[in-house]
C-alpha cells in the first residue's frame, strides 16, 4: 500500500484500521480472520471485532479456535486483532471500534462480506483521487441465481443516490470520519444516514470497480424477491423522511431472524 496521506495518524500507527461488528457470528469468525490476514498482506493493519452482546458466543468461539490452531492465532496477530464489546446495534458497534482505531484510514466491514485480493491497494487508489476522502467497493453476491445479478445492478445504481451501503465495505480517512461524526445509533440504516451526512458536508465518496462478495443468507431466509422489495420500500420511505427507528419497527414484523444493513438486508443489528 503506497503512502496515502492519513490526516491525523500518529507515529507508529497502522495504515489501516478494520472495524467488524458481530453478533452470533461464531460459525464464520475464524474464516474471516484468515481471510483478512490474506487480503491485507503487506499492509500494516489493526482489526477490531466488536461484539454486540451475543453472550460472548462469537468472541468465545474465536478464542477457543485460536488456542487450538496456531496458524489461526498467527493470522490474528498478523492483523492486530483486538476484541471489544458494545451495546448491540451496528452503529454503536462501529462507533466503538472507530473510537479506538489509530489508523489513518478506517474500513468498516460486515462479518459476512469478503474483500477482494489487493483490497489495501484498491483503497489506496480510491483515496489518491483528488477530492475523495471516502469510498466503498462494488458489490457482488455469493450466489449464482440470476436475480442476484439484477440486485447487484440496482445496488450500483444506488451508489449515485443513497448508497454506497455498509455491505460494500465503506472506508474513509479518519480525519474525514471525525469531521462527519459517528454513525447514527439508530436501529436501522446507519450506513445510508452517514453517507448522506458526508455528502452534505462535501466529502468526496467514490465506489471502486473492484468488488466485495457478500452473503445472500438473509435474502435466502426471507425469499430473494420479497427481501429486495422490502429493502426498496424501506429506503424509499426513509428518503421521504420516515424516521429510521420507526422503519425498524415496521421491518422487524416480518424480518428474517438476523438483520443486516443496506441492500443485503435492512435491519441494523450486527
Amino acid at each position: 500500500m503506497s503512502p496515502v496521506p492519513s490526516g491525523d495518524a500518529g507515529r507508529g500507527a497502522p495504515r489501516l484500521s478494520i472495524v467488524v461488528p458481530v453478533w452470533r457470528e461464531q460459525a464464520g469468525i475464524a474464516d474471516l480472520v484468515r481471510h483478512l490476514a490474506d487480503v491485507t498482506s503487506g499492509c500494516a493493519v489493526e482489526t477490531f471485532v466488536v461484539d454486540g452482546g451475543s453472550r460472548a458466543e462469537t468472541l468465545g468461539a474465536l478464542s477457543r479456535a485460536r488456542r487450538r490452531d496456531p496458524a489461526l492465532d498467527a493470522a490474528a496477530r498478523r492483523i492486530g486483532l483486538r476484541t471489544l464489546r458494545a451495546p448491540r446495534g451496528r452503529g454503536r458497534q462501529l462507533n466503538a471500534g472507530a473510537r479506538r482505531a489509530r489508523g489513518g484510514i478506517l474500513l468498516f466491514l460486515h462479518a459476512d462480506t469478503r474483500l477482494p485480493v489487493g483490497a489495501a491497494a484498491v483503497i489506496d487508489a480510491v483515496l489518491s483521487t483528488p477530492g475523495v476522502d471516502a469510498g466503498a467497493f462494488a458489490l457482488r453476491f455469493d450466489a449464482t441465481r440470476r436475480c442476484y445479478r439484477l440486485f447487484e445492478r440496482i445496488v450500483a445504481a444506488c451508489g449515485r443516490g443513497p448508497g454506497p451501503w455498509g455491505d460494500q465495505a465503506l472506508f474513509v480517512r479518519r480525519a474525514a470520519w471525525r469531521r462527519v461524526g459517528p454513525f447514527a445509533e439508530t436501529a436501522i440504516l446507519e450506513d445510508a444516514e452517514w453517507v448522506r451526512r458526508a455528502r452534505r458536508l462535501g466529502v468526496g465518496i467514490r465506489v471502486a470497480r473492484s468488488a466485495v462478495r457478500t452473503s445472500v443468507r438473509r435474502f435466502e431466509a426471507a425469499g430473494p424477491l420479497r427481501q429486495a422489495l422490502r429493502n426498496v420500500v424501506l429506503v424509499a420511505l426513509w428518503r421521504l423522511g420516515v424516521p429510521a427507528d420507526r422503519l425498524a419497527r415496521l421491518y422487524a414484523r416480518g424480518a428474517p431472524p438476523r438483520g443486516a444493513s443496506g441492500p443485503a438486508g435492512a435491519a441494523g443489528a450486527a
